[in-house]
């Protein structure tokens, strides 16, 4: 195999951000518009299954791809996932950070 592909196969170190992926878990969640409770509390849903962004065993997307979910609907969206709903879960979360200023562009 040519040195470069072998190189270009590398896996890349993704992006993480226990700050942004704290605030992620602070807002409602993006499937039933509710925040956590101590009994069902929010999860940070990575984007995955979609254009080589997350797709595999043992890869998570980059934590700008975090979306706010509590436990219950992750757990439920994993059963049965959905994966076109994440374009809009994904967007709608960066949109808010941006607006809020916890990321900029």
């Amino acid at each position: 195999m040519n040195r470069m592909l072998m190189l270009n196969l590398q896996k890349q170190k993704r992006w993480e951000d226990p700050d942004y992926i704290k605030w992620v878990c602070e807002q409602v969640c993006s499937c039933c518009q509710e925040p956590g409770t101590e009994y069902d509390p929010m999860d940070p849903h990575h984007l995955i299954g979609i254009g080589g962004i997350s797709m595999g065993m043992g890869t998570k997307a980059p934590d700008q791809w975090a979306m706010p979910l509590k436990r219950s609907c992750h757990i439920r969206w994993h059963q049965k996932p959905n994966y076109e709903i994440q374009y809009e879960w994904v967007a709608r979360t960066l949109a808010k950070a941006v607006e809020e200023g916890v990321l900029t562009v």
